[in-house]
């Protein structure tokens, strides 16, 4: 069985996350707009050794939400070791320029070093539906990827998450990871805990139109500075092959963030 991820912290972190396998659902009527997809790539690929592996969501409002891998490895989904950290911010995209400007509203969080969170800027270019390409600040790290063509359909309903128990490789705060556990109904209401802290977890996922989930988080006192007690907005995909479930969610002042990727039996 997989062992499903949690990770939190008030550090740096994308998200976003894993391949979604869509439902059967046919896809709107209208293709999406601009940069808007779920796209699949490398960060720094010319350099093996630290090239990183990222899955992307770019919303149609802009935003910006990926999980990539630690350096050299070519995924970050089956295991703490693997994922390096997140990113999070409010982008445009217009007559295929996409950028995000270096503001406090949008973030890079850095899993595998736990260290702090710092201020992302992003310039690219797109072609809609095929390719997203540029570079993110600080570093000037290129960056290239491909349209993932799960996007244009409706995410799994809402009763094939549904089960449990899910349980994680790692929950991460700066204080390091940890296991949880959680467990979802055919509504989209998440409990789930991790098994050290005791870190609590209560969500609700609500469908998008593509290939995503809108997801709200309400965690415990015991999930770290920046996240105890509060309530918490994210996103999120699921594959039905793999029956694996990622979450990516930041708080409001954009300090703390919490990945949870987890598969069920």
């Amino acid at each position: 069985m997989k062992t499903p991820i949690i990770m939190t912290t008030a550090g740096f972190v994308l998200a976003l996350l894993g391949g979604c396998v869509g439902s059967d659902t046919p896809p709107p009527d209208t293709p999406p707009p601009v940069a808007e997809g779920l796209w699949q790539g490398t960060l720094n690929g010319s350099v093996p050794a630290s090239a990183r592996t990222f899955s992307a969501l770019v919303l149609d409002d802009g935003s910006l939400w990926m999980l990539y891998s630690t350096a050299g490895n070519s995924t970050v989904a089956t295991g703490a070791s693997n994922l390096g950290g997140a990113m999070q911010g409010a982008g445009t995209s217009d007559a295929g320029i996409y950028s995000i400007l270096n503001t406090s509203s949008s973030r890079i969080f850095p899993l595998d070093g736990l260290s702090s969170p710092v201020q992302l800027s992003l310039a690219a270019t797109y072609t809609a539906l095929s390719r997203f390409d540029g570079t993110i600040n600080p570093g000037a790290v290129p960056f290239a990827s491909l349209y993932d063509t799960d996007y244009n359909y409706a995410p799994p309903p809402l009763a094939t998450l549904a089960g449990g128990p899910y349980t994680s490789t790692a929950s991460a705060t700066l204080a390091g990871k940890e296991t949880a556990t959680f467990s979802m109904d055919g509504s989209g209401n998440l409990v789930g805990v991790t098994n050290s802290s005791a870190c609590t977890i209560n969500g609700t996922f609500i469908p998008r139109a593509r290939g995503a989930y809108n997801v709200s988080l309400t965690l415990g006192a015991n999930c770290g500075v920046g996240l105890g007690n509060t309530t918490i907005a994210g996103r999120a995909t699921y594959d039905t092959v793999s029956k694996q479930l990622n979450v990516l969610a930041v708080n409001s002042a954009k300090t703390a963030v919490f990945v949870l990727i987890g598969s069920k039996p």
